[in-house]
C-alpha cells in the first residue's frame, strides 16, 4: 500500500507543473519529506512483520527438534489389548505381561525390551498425591502428577538416563515393597534441595476404571527408588510435567505398548509376534511402528505449521524487500536533477554514490529501529505462542534487519 502512494502522487502531478521549474522547486521539500516518511514507515512495518514471522518459524523449529529424553532409533513398538474371561483377574493380566516380556527377551536380535501404558509424547493419567511426613494439602490445592506404568527394561530400551537411585527389576512384583521411579521435574518441584530417594508418596490411585488396577494393599505408600531424566510425556511443545512411574508388575493395565530395541526391524517384528503367539495365540497385535515413525506422526502438525509459516515468511520477505527497493528507488530518482548538477560542477561520482547510499541506509536504519521497538512492545502478544524463543531472538532480529538493509 505504501508503495502505491508515490505512484498516485506522480499521477496527480500535472504535466505543466512537472515542466515548470518554479513549481518543482516549490514542491520539492514537501515531496522529499513525504517520501522519506513513507520509506521509514514501510521499513518499520516490514521489520515488525518480518521479526514476528521469523520468531514463529524459529519457535516451531525448536518445538519440532526439542529433546524428548529418549533415543528412538532402532526401537519398534506395538500395542496389545487384553480382554475376555482369561483376564478378568488383575493377577492374570500381570502374569501375562511378565511372561510376554520374558519371552520377548529370549528371542534372537533383542537388545532390550519393556512395556508401558503410555509411550513418549503421550500424557499419563493425572492424579493427586501427598508426600509422607508432610501435612496434606488443602482441598483443591493438592499437587498433581502424571502417573504411568512401565516394566523393567522399559527405560533401558528407550535409553532414558538414570539420574539417581535405580530402575525397576523383575523383583518389583505384587508381593514386594511398593516402589516408584520419578522424573527430574517431579524431584525438582516437590523435593527442591532434597534427596527424594527413599521418600514415600501416599494417596495414589488404586484403580483407573477398567483399564488398570493397583495390586498393592489399599492406600499403601510407595517408596521412591529412582529418578530419571525427563521424558516428554505430553504433545511436543508442551512443558514437562511431574511424572511418576509404577512397576507394571504392581500396577498392570489391560492395554499396554511393547517396545523392543535391536539392530533389525524385521527381526524385532518377528520376535514380538513369536513371543505373543507363545504366550497367548488368541491375541492379535496392534499396528507395528518404529518409535521414530510414531514420533514423526505425533509431530506432523507442528512440522506442517512450520512449513506454512516458512512459506509466508519468504513471501513477506520478498514483498518487504521489493517495497523497500521501490520506495528508495523513487527517493533517489527525485534527486537525479540535483545529482546531475553536482556532477556537472565537478563532484566525483563516488562521492555522490556515497551520499545516496548513506541517505538510504539512514532511512532504513531508522525504520528498522522503530520496527524492532514495535515488535518488542508487542512481544507480550507473541510470547503466549512462542516455544523457548524470546521476543528478542538474535537470529530473527538480525535476519530481518539484514534482509532490509540488503534491499536498501
Amino acid at each position: 500500500l505504501l508503495g502505491i502512494v508515490p505512484a498516485l502522487a506522480v499521477s496527480r502531478t500535472r504535466e505543466a507543473d512537472a515542466l515548470n521549474e518554479s513549481s518543482r522547486s516549490a514542491t520539492s521539500a514537501h515531496t522529499h519529506t513525504w517520501n522519506r516518511t513513507l520509506v521509514v514507515a514501510q521499513v518499520a512495518l516490514a521489520s515488525t512483520v518480518l521479526v514476528a514471522s521469523a520468531l514463529l518459524v524459529r519457535s516451531v523449529e525448536r518445538m519440532t527438534t526439542a529433546p524428548t529424553g529418549i533415543a528412538p532409533q532402532r526401537v519398534l513398538t506395538t500395542n496389545i489389548q487384553l480382554s475376555g474371561p482369561a483376564y478378568r483377574q488383575w493377577a492374570s493380566v500381570e502374569q501375562f505381561y511378565a511372561a510376554l516380556i520374558d519371552r520377548v527377551r529370549q528371542q534372537p536380535g533383542i537388545e532390550a525390551a519393556g512395556i508401558a501404558n503410555f509411550l513418549p509424547l503421550e500424557a499419563g493419567w493425572r492424579i493427586s498425591f501427598n508426600v509422607e511426613g508432610r501435612p496434606p494439602a488443602r482441598a483443591g490445592e493438592e499437587p498433581i502428577m502424571q502417573t504411568h506404568s512401565v516394566s523393567e527394561g522399559y527405560f533401558e530400551t528407550l535409553r532414558a538416563r538414570l539420574i539417581a537411585g535405580r530402575l525397576f527389576t523383575a523383583h518389583d512384583g505384587p508381593r514386594a515393597e511398593p516402589v516408584l521411579v520419578i522424573n527430574e521435574t517431579f524431584a525438582r518441584r516437590y523435593f527442591p534441595g532434597e534427596d527424594p530417594i527413599g521418600r514415600r508418596l501416599t494417596g495414589l490411585a488404586n484403580g483407573i476404571g477398567p483399564l488398570g488396577r493397583n495390586l498393592m494393599p489399599r492406600n499403601a505408600p510407595f517408596r521412591i527408588v529412582g529418578v530419571i531424566a525427563d521424558v516428554q510425556q505430553a504433545p511436543i511443545g508442551q512443558p514437562m510435567e511431574p511424572a511418576v512411574y509404577h512397576s507394571s508388575r504392581q500396577f498392570p493395565f489391560n492395554a499396554m505398548s511393547v517396545v523392543l530395541r535391536g539392530p533389525d526391524v524385521a527381526a524385532l517384528t518377528s520376535a514380538v509376534r513369536t513371543a505373543v503367539k507363545q504366550t497367548d495365540p488368541t491375541l492379535a497385535l496392534g499396528d507395528i511402528w518404529t518409535l521414530e515413525e510414531r514420533l514423526r506422526k505425533a509431530t506432523a502438525e507442528p512440522r506442517l505449521l512450520m512449513f506454512v509459516l516458512s512459506a509466508f515468511a519468504v513471501v513477506t520477505g520478498v514483498l518487504a524487500a521489493v517495497g523497500v527497493y521501490g520506495l528508495l528507488m523513487w527517493v533517489v530518482s527525485e534527486r537525479r536533477r540535483e545529482l546531475a548538477i553536482r556532477l556537472a560542477l565537478g563532484a566525483r561520482p563516488s562521492m555522490l554514490a556515497r551520499s545516496v547510499t548513506i541517505q538510504g541506509i539512514t532511512l532504513v536504519a531508522i525504520g528498522i529501529a522503530i520496527g524492532l521497538a514495535v515488535s518488542r512492545a508487542a512481544g507480550t502478544l507473541l510470547r503466549a505462542v512462542l516455544f523457548e524463543t524470546g521476543v528478542s531472538d538474535p537470529v530473527a532480529v538480525a535476519g530481518s534487519a539484514t534482509l532490509l538493509l540488503v534491499a536498501a
